[in-house]
């Protein structure tokens, strides 16, 4: 299993949701000896991370929780969210680049086609195509973030 802590808020309609904190508090990836995720997230400034927690769930506000997914989902995810793209900007730039070989505008419509296909692969994303991915919530022994 994958874990990231998070804390459980509530937004203004009283909803109950899951906030993580962003990764430049991991005290690891900036000192170097971790995934580098720390280091690349203070190039793009990004609010904190949400995820919705189901009506029934019985965190309560303020709570801090560990939320767990298997490597196998987060291969799944990474494949929706990055693969799917990339693949659609190739299969796209190298069709039309192989369709129009005499034509003076080949590559810049090469390159409208991949961009194009390209993001018609974020849609399954987008849609929630992997949404059956289930994390594991666990409740911490402590409310504090030491």
């Amino acid at each position: 299993m994958v874990w990231q802590v998070a804390e459980v808020v509530a937004d203004e309609r009283g909803l109950r949701q899951l906030r993580f904190d962003s990764l430049t508090t991991c005290e690891r990836c900036l000192a170097g000896q971790g995934c580098g995720a720390g280091v690349f997230s203070r190039l793009f400034a990004r609010r904190h991370a949400c995820l919705r927690l189901p009506a029934d769930a019985h965190w309560e506000p303020g709570q801090r929780v560990r939320v767990g997914l298997t490597a196998q989902a987060v291969l799944l995810m990474a494949l929706v969210l990055y693969g799917l793209p990339l693949v659609g900007f190739f299969t796209g730039a190298t069709a039309c680049h192989f369709l129009l070989l005499e034509h003076a505008w080949r590559d810049p419509l090469a390159l409208l086609a991949g961009l194009t296909l390209g993001l018609l692969g974020c849609l399954p994303a987008r849609l929630g195509w992997a949404s059956g991915v289930n994390p594991q919530i666990e409740a911490l022994s402590c409310s504090e973030a030491l």
